[in-house]
């Protein structure tokens, strides 16, 4: 697959200069708008976002849940399914938040940032060809 901004999705990483990667950005490839996280002071307020792979949940087959720290960004990501099998051996520890959104659904895949620290790089939105929305 090519990549073809500004209507794909994805996310975008920064490495700092002691080598630790940090989340900056996501983008849904389906929503016209871009999803920014940023901050400072916080303790671990979190916003939890999630989308759906159809106008509602009664009619949607998929859903994304992300986890976003304030000053953090992205720590956790969720895929779940109508009646999905998990892809692999699942190791994300319980959160209040991670509940199925309907009876059947299984949460098939997920992923727990656990070394998370503030972004102190110097980041151009302008060298990934997204901008702003």
């Amino acid at each position: 697959m090519t990549f073809r901004p500004p209507g794909d999705g994805g996310d975008i990483y920064a490495v700092r200069a002691d080598g630790l990667a940090v989340a900056l950005k996501t983008k849904d490839g389906g929503v016209p708008k871009d999803i920014f996280f940023c901050g400072d002071n916080w303790a671990i307020d979190t916003i939890v976002h999630e989308h759906y792979d159809g106008a509602s949940i009664e009619r949607a087959k998929s859903l994304e849940r992300m986890y976003f720290g304030n000053g953090i960004g992205r720590y956790r990501w969720e895929y779940w399914a109508r009646r999905g099998t998990p892809l692999r051996r699942l190791v994300c520890p319980a959160l209040d938040y991670s509940v199925p959104p309907a009876p059947g659904w299984v949460m098939t895949d997920c992923r727990m940032w656990t070394n998370l620290v503030p972004n102190t790089t110097k980041f151009s939105l302008g060298a990934y060809g997204w901008g702003y929305p």
